[in-house]
């Protein structure tokens, strides 16, 4: 005999003690009107009954192991969610994946050998077991989502928890998973159990007809006044050629402008909008119009985007050792801007200068002093622009000042006519983009490249790669052969035959270097033929400089700086940010505010920065937040004393968790991993015939042995006696007239 007690022992223990004292006591003041020998009787058999209680709740009884003869179940799964409707070929042709699905359905059930026993189940926003594989192949593939792996997962944990184990589990599926995280728990519980899981892949690669809508730009700064240029990218799959209307609206839904955009089958249109910037920093939004056959939803129809209205001009200092007409005419442009602040040195003999500054209509003499010389001189700019005759006005020591000014202060440098000195300069080689090699000869059409376009050059506020524009407009002369592109150099224009690199921006430390790899450009801005063509001199100058930007630590007017590791992020996850200071002092108080952006006056909640190891001499902090709900919010940078000084913001896209319709491409590979995991198999349609009856055969024997508990108390006669004894007692009791 054995005990498995219900209470722990030590408390059995407690129990019986008190029982037994609090029952003879009551036993000893019932019986005192009895005779003696019934008073002997009648309480040996009341503690007798009291005793066997008390024994009962130490659970006796015996083990016995059993051979238990049983039939092998099999779990067959069908994935019944939304994505299952999409056709099994990327031409749309074979009928839809669940049709496709069914029919295996009637084949396995033809497949089944005898003695084994089948749990049909379908699986979409939960999973729910069917009588058979008629009813299974009857459920609607209406799933809003398809959590394959949590689903299963539950499955086999319902299935350990009443003491099965299923012989395996086969799932038809098209592998799109909504939860894929659950994958990890599914192979534990599949493991556990020692049940494979089989799987059959349905479908390829498909994408439902839709019409969607981004911002090219989620934040574009830009000085109040300023016309910027608003950019929506219109994306056409599989509706055929459609046309629809792009509305500009402002932050209280008042449409501000509306255009009609054509767009072709399975290409993409970007349509552009001008708008002023306001005084202060504001929040737009692009709708567009859905088309028939649209399967995308309200969001994929909307973009929001803000123009941060900035403060303070940005700093320019412009120096030429060669004038010339490019020089002159990039000087001209930069002064008519409001928002630069432009102080320029020209260099005519060796003894002699002229400067021509912002506000002002003519230059005056100035002599070689006027130009940087120390660290110091040149923090008091933003933006250095270098033409040719570099040598011949930057000294070594100038140049080291350079050098460290843009490595380690974030500020930019733009060498407008290529190659800025003669012969060798290698305090200035380390700035290039380029190792030169020599000059070539001929013009050449500056011509985007893809990797202009990727980073959003070329293709939305510039005409993309292959616009007429490009062919039409004056070639650049004077371009110089390289030798090699240095690392963490992304060349945005070439010429046509994709040789020689024209134009270039290279990252250097926390600042930047452009490179335009030729003279020329100021013909853009005389020549009658290229005029007819627009404004193409201001409108590259007007984008490249602010493009150019995003490639240093630091805007332009900015001694604070913030960027976040990802610009898009899953809900609830940590976001990660880095804040660097250029300025003079040593600031406190640094954090990030975080706000809707359709709400942006309100803070939701504030991050506090961690102050670390210095950058290049340069105080940094860094932080981290986790993410909100889905949304698009805007961080601002704080900091305590700040003053004046400009606090830069940036936004973050937290997108809804991918649903059911977002993605309809088969994902085999995922399957695959499924059944790598669970120690199953990736099966085909084609060998179901000879592969499934041989894996779902059960052996000739199919018996376990299990180990089973028999109590004691359960039996009736134990009860009954139990319940004789005390009777006893309180029948005597009876009998002398007593309650």
């Amino acid at each position: 005999m054995i005990f498995e007690p219900v209470i722990p022992w030590g408390w059995l223990g407690v129990v019986a003690a008190a029982c037994l004292v609090l029952f003879c006591f009551l036993l000893a003041r019932g019986t005192r009107s009895f005779r003696p020998r019934t008073r002997m009787l009648v309480s040996a058999a009341y503690l007798s009954g009291i005793a066997g209680t008390l024994f009962l709740l130490a659970n006796p009884g015996r083990k016995e192991t059993l051979t238990v003869h049983s039939r092998p179940v099999w779990i067959v799964a069908l994935d019944a969610s939304s994505s299952m409707t999409s056709p099994m070929q990327s031409s749309g042709a074979g009928g839809s994946r669940v049709d496709a699905a069914r029919r295996d359905l009637k084949s396995i059930a033809g497949l089944v050998p005898d003695g084994v026993d089948v749990r049909w189940v379908s699986v979409k926003d939960s999973s729910s077991i069917l009588p058979d594989a008629g009813a299974l192949a009857r459920v609607e593939a209406d799933g809003s989502s398809s959590p394959l792996s949590r689903s299963l997962a539950a499955l086999l944990e319902d299935e350990r928890s009443g003491g099965r184990a299923p012989s395996g589990l086969i799932l038809l599926s098209d592998g799109r998973d909504t939860e894929p995280a659950h994958l990890g728990r599914l192979a534990r519980e599949a493991g556990n159990l020692g049940v494979p899981v089989h799987t059959l892949c349905y479908g390829e690669k498909w994408e439902a007809p839709r019409l969607t809508l981004e911002a090219t730009k989620t934040i574009i700064h830009s000085f109040p006044g300023n016309t910027v240029q608003a950019s929506a990218r219109v994306r056409n799959r599989k509706l055929g050629a459609v046309q629809t209307a792009v509305s500009l609206l402002d932050a209280g839904g008042r449409v501000l402008d509306r255009k009609v955009v054509n767009v072709a089958d399975d290409a993409d249109a970007v349509v552009n909008f001008t708008l002023e910037c306001p005084p202060k920093s504001a929040h737009f939004s692009l709708k567009c119009d859905a088309v028939p056959g649209d399967e995308s939803g309200p969001e994929g129809h909307e973009a929001l985007f803000s123009v941060q209205a900035m403060r303070s001009r940005i700093r320019v200092f412009m120096a030429e050792g060669a004038p010339y007409w490019d020089s002159k005419f990039l000087a001209q442009f930069l002064r008519r801007q409001p928002s630069f602040d432009v102080r320029s040195i020209h260099m005519l003999t060796q003894e002699r200068f002229y400067s021509i500054n912002t506000g002002e209509e003519t230059g005056a003499k100035a002599d070689g002093e006027s130009i940087p010389s120390s660290l110091e001189d040149f923090l008091r700019f933003d933006m250095v622009i270098l033409g040719k005759g570099a040598e011949r006005i930057i000294t070594p020591a100038r140049a080291a000042a350079l050098h460290s000014f843009v490595r380690d202060y974030g500020g930019l440098l733009v060498f407008a006519r290529g190659k800025s000195y003669a012969g060798r300069f290698p305090e200035m080689e380390a700035l290039e983009p380029f190792a030169w090699k020599a000059p070539f000869p001929g013009d050449h059409q500056l011509t985007p490249s893809p990797e202009g376009v990727k980073d959003g050059l070329f293709g939305v506020v510039l005409p993309g790669t292959g616009a007429d524009v490009w062919r039409s407009l004056p070639p650049l002369e004077d371009s110089w052969d390289v030798e090699r592109i240095f690392p963490g150099t992304r060349v945005v224009a070439r010429s046509p035959d994709g040789r020689i690199p024209l134009l270039a921006v290279k990252r250097v430390g926390m600042g930047a270097a452009g490179m335009i790899n030729g003279d020329g450009l100021w013909k853009w801005d005389f020549f009658p033929e290229a005029l007819r063509l627009g404004n193409w001199y201001e409108d590259f100058w007007g984008q490249f400089l602010p493009w150019m930007q995003t490639a240093a630590e630091f805007l332009p007017g900015y001694d604070l700086s913030l960027h976040v590791e990802r610009t898009s992020v899953e809900p609830g996850v940590p976001v990660s940010f880095s804040m660097s200071w250029r300025g003079r002092g040593r600031p406190s108080g640094v954090s990030v505010e975080v706000a809707d952006i359709r709400n942006p006056e309100k803070t939701i909640f504030s991050a506090a920065a961690r102050q670390d190891a210095s950058r290049g001499g340069l105080p940094r902090w860094n932080g981290v937040f986790t993410s909100p709900r889905p949304g698009r919010y805007i961080l601002r940078a704080r900091m305590a004393g700040s003053g004046a000084s400009p606090m830069p913001d940036v936004c973050l896209d937290v997108p809804e968790p991918p649903g059911e319709r977002d993605n309809l491409d088969a994902d085999p590979a995922f399957l695959a991993s499924m059944s790598e995991l669970t120690g199953g198999r990736r099966l085909s349609r084609e060998e179901l015939d000879g592969t499934l009856p041989a894996m779902m055969e059960p052996p000739p024997d199919y018996t376990s042995r299990e180990e089973a508990f028999f109590p004691l108390w359960n039996r009736w006669y134990v009860l009954l006696v139990l319940a004789v004894l005390p009777a006893l007692y309180w029948w005597v009791r009876r009998r002398n007239g007593l309650l």
